[in-house]
């Protein structure tokens, strides 16, 4: 968990890492969320998150396989899903490109030149986020 320098309405912009469950699948992803200021947020804390099934089963996918560090070719923001960006993002690692459909965390945003740590499948030439830049 970090707490972030920007309050609105009495509620604070947190990152937290969380853990995305479904059955014995799981998956790590960063979320932001406004916090109101008076309410306590502990490490171990259970919060709802939406997901799409499909997005899940993908990314619980990719997740077995390989990953690495890659650098972003291009970005295309597509409207928002849920509260977060959607991205279309070419990114290449070791002169391979590799296409990523994904919503991304606000708080960081993708541009091009970015460095990202990605999970990808060298067939399908598909990949997700797994760290952004910092």
């Amino acid at each position: 968990m970090h707490k972030m320098p920007i309050i609105i309405e009495n509620k604070q912009l947190m990152l937290l890492e969380v853990m995305i469950s479904r059955g014995a699948d799981r998956i790590r992803k960063a979320n932001s969320l406004f916090v109101p200021e008076n309410l306590s947020v502990n490490v171990g804390a259970v919060i709802p998150v939406n997901m799409q099934k499909e997005d899940f089963q993908r990314e619980t996918r990719l997740l077995q396989g390989k990953q690495g560090a890659a650098k972003v070719l291009s970005v295309h923001y597509d409207g928002t899903q849920g509260e977060r960006p959607l991205a279309m993002i070419t990114a290449e690692k070791d002169g391979i490109t590799y296409h990523i459909k994904q919503t991304i965390e606000p708080v960081y945003g993708v541009v091009v030149g970015d460095e990202l740590w990605i999970a990808y499948d060298e067939g399908t030439k598909e990949g997700i986020i797994i760290n952004y830049s910092s």
